[in-house]
C-alpha cells in the first residue's frame, strides 16, 4: 500500500529549490510592507496500519466549511485582524455530521488553527471523531517574516478506517512569480500577470489546491481526492487547476473517489452573471473537466444519473444546487443556485456504482451544502 509510514507526520508540496528561493527573496521585501508572510506548504498525516473497511456501501460527504464560519471569509477574519468564536457552528455541524455517519468525510476551507478564529483546532477534533485524517495546509501564514503565526485553511480527509500513500498539491506551484514566466513550472508561458489576483493570494496567503490519500475497501486500493478550485470569474484557471489535479494527482489506473468545491456551476442554465457578483456567463470549465474526462475515457466515471450529464453539461434540478446556502452579510439561511459541489468516481475496470446522491440543501451551517454519495462495488 505505499512505503508511508505512519503517525503525525508532515509533507511539503513538490516545488524546486529555485522557486523556493525566489518566493523567499521577494516574501521578504513584501513582508516589509504588508506583514502577511505565505509559510510554505505543509501537510498533516494522522493514520496508522489496521485493517481496511469490509462494508458493502461506502457513504462519503464533502462540505466546504467556509473555516467553520457560516460564510464566505471577509478578508479581515481569513487574514486575522477580526475575530470570531466558531466553536458553536463547528458543535452544531458535528452533530449533523454524527447524524449522518460518513465513512469519509472531505473538507474544504478546514483549519487546525488561525488567528481569526482564537486558534480553533477542527481538524484535531474531527480526527478525534474519525480516527485518521489527512489535512493539507494549503493557505498557511504568518506575519512579519514569522515572528506571529498567522494559521491556515485547507482541505482534509477524515476516514474511520486507515489511510496510507497521502499527497498535497498547491496550484500555487504552478503559477509563476515573474511576468516574464517561469521554466521550472508545468505551463512555464504562464506569467503572475495572467492570473494576477490569484498570484496575489498564492504569493501572501496561500492557494487552492488537492488532498489525496488511499483507502482499502474490500482489499481493493481506492483513492479519495479532494479538490478546491478557484472562486470568482476565473473561468480559464479553473480549467488549468483541474488539468494540473489530472497531470499530477491523478493516477487512471486506480480507482477513484472524487470531491470538493468546483467553484462552477455544471447546469449550463446556470451560465449567468448572480446577485453576489459571480459571472459565470461564458463560464465552460466544467464542460471542459468532461472533455478531459472523455480523452481519459468517460464510460469509467461514475456519476449519479439524475445529474443528468449530456453533451458536457449537466441538466439537474435546483435540488441539487449547493451554493449560496447562507446570506453573506446577515448569515440567514438562503436557497442554494448553482451546484458547485460535486462527488463522483473513477473505476478503471469499471466496478464501481454510485447508488445514492443527496446535496443537504436544510443545512445551513457554511455558504455552501454538504454533499452525500453512497457507492458499492460491482463486478464486471
Amino acid at each position: 500500500m505505499g512505503d508511508t509510514k505512519p503517525g503525525n507526520k508532515k509533507h511539503c508540496s513538490r516545488r524546486s529549490f529555485l522557486k523556493k528561493a525566489f518566493f523567499g527573496v521577494a516574501g521578504t521585501a513584501a513582508t516589509a510592507r504588508l506583514g502577511v508572510w505565505r509559510t510554505y506548504d505543509e501537510s498533516i498525516f494522522l493514520s496508522e496500519p489496521g485493517p481496511g473497511y469490509d462494508g458493502d456501501v461506502l457513504k462519503v460527504m464533502s462540505w466546504n466549511v467556509a473555516g467553520w464560519r457560516r460564510r464566505s471569509l471577509p478578508a479581515g477574519e481569513a487574514i486575522g485582524y477580526q475575530q470570531r468564536d466558531i466553536s458553536g457552528t463547528f458543535a452544531e455541524a458535528l452533530e449533523f455530521i454524527r447524524q449522518e455517519q460518513p465513512h469519509i468525510l472531505l473538507t474544504q476551507e478546514d483549519t487546525s488553527g488561525n488567528r481569526g478564529s482564537h486558534f480553533f483546532n477542527a481538524v484535531a477534533l474531527l480526527h478525534e471523531e474519525f480516527g485518521h485524517a489527512y489535512y493539507g495546509k494549503l493557505f498557511n501564514y504568518s506575519y512579519f517574516g514569522g515572528l506571529l503565526e498567522g494559521g491556515n485553511y485547507g482541505n482534509a480527509i477524515y476516514s474511520r478506517f486507515p489511510l496510507y500513500d497521502p499527497q498535497m498539491f498547491s496550484f500555487a506551484d504552478e503559477i509563476s512569480v515573474s511576468p516574464f514566466g517561469n521554466p521550472f513550472t508545468e505551463r512555464p508561458e504562464l506569467t503572475s500577470l495572467d492570473y494576477p489576483l490569484t498570484f496575489l493570494q498564492d504569493f501572501f496567503v496561500g492557494s487552492k489546491g488537492v488532498v489525496s490519500a488511499g483507502f482499502s475497501w474490500k482489499g481493493r486500493q481506492v483513492f479519495f481526492d479532494n479538490l478546491h478550485l478557484g472562486a470568482g470569474h476565473v473561468d480559464p484557471e479553473r480549467e488549468f487547476q483541474f488539468e494540473l489535479y489530472i497531470n499530477n494527482v491523478f493516477n487512471p489506473t486506480r480507482m477513484r473517489l472524487i470531491g470538493g468545491d468546483f467553484n462552477s456551476p455544471p447546469n449550463s442554465k446556470h451560465h449567468r452573471l448572480y446577485d453576489d457578483g459571480d459571472d459565470h456567463t461564458s463560464d465552460r470549465s466544467i464542460q471542459q473537466a468532461v472533455l478531459r474526462m472523455e480523452e481519459l475515457g468517460l464510460e469509467k466515471f461514475v456519476f449519479w444519473p439524475v445529474l443528468g450529464l449530456h453533451d458536457r453539461s449537466f441538466t439537474h434540478g435546483e435540488e441539487y444546487n449547493t451554493f449560496p446556502a447562507t446570506d453573506t452579510e446577515t448569515l440567514a439561511p438562503r436557497a442554494p443556485e448553482r451546484a458547485y459541489d460535486l462527488i463522483f468516481g473513477y473505476a478503471p475496470r469499471r466496478n464501481l456504482e454510485m447508488i445514492s446522491y443527496r446535496a443537504m440543501q436544510d443545512v445551513h451551517l457554511s455558504d455552501h451544502a454538504p454533499v452525500i454519495a453512497e457507492f458499492a462495488l460491482c463486478n464486471r
